[in-house]
């Protein structure tokens, strides 16, 4: 899923790209490698705005209350797009409360990538 976000990132010809993820994920540089190796920057949040991340997925999103959960994580993706091309919605929870419409920048989600790459396969329009 990393790798084929990272393709149609490079395809869609994006330079630097925001980063929503949990603490987990960029700590881990998942997304980092897969980007940085294609030549793609990558803008995550300040300490104090991955907070209102962690905050927005787990005692917004997961908690049911998605109102939070949006007005925190759009607040944040709001500052990353000022400095990206483009915002990965890199944790489940971020698809859940952002769309296209709230952003300038292409949202890229990668189960949206995955699910396209996949119809692809099974229709037989792309080759492993």
């Amino acid at each position: 899923m990393i790798e084929e976000t990272a393709k149609k990132i490079e395809s869609m010809g994006l330079r630097k790209v925001g980063l929503l993820a949990t603490d987990g994920t960029i700590k881990g540089m998942v997304y980092h490698r897969a980007l940085l190796k294609r030549g793609i920057q990558i803008a995550v949040p300040n300490k104090k705005d991955q907070g209102l991340i962690m905050k927005g997925i787990y005692e917004g999103v997961k908690a049911g209350n998605l109102e939070l959960g949006r007005e925190l994580l759009l607040k944040v993706a709001k500052k990353l797009e000022r400095r990206s091309e483009g915002i990965i919605a890199g944790c489940t929870e971020v698809s859940v409360v952002l769309r296209q419409e709230d952003l300038t920048v292409p949202l890229i989600d990668p189960m949206d990538v995955i699910a396209e790459r996949a119809l692809k396969l099974a229709l037989g329009l792309e080759d492993f």
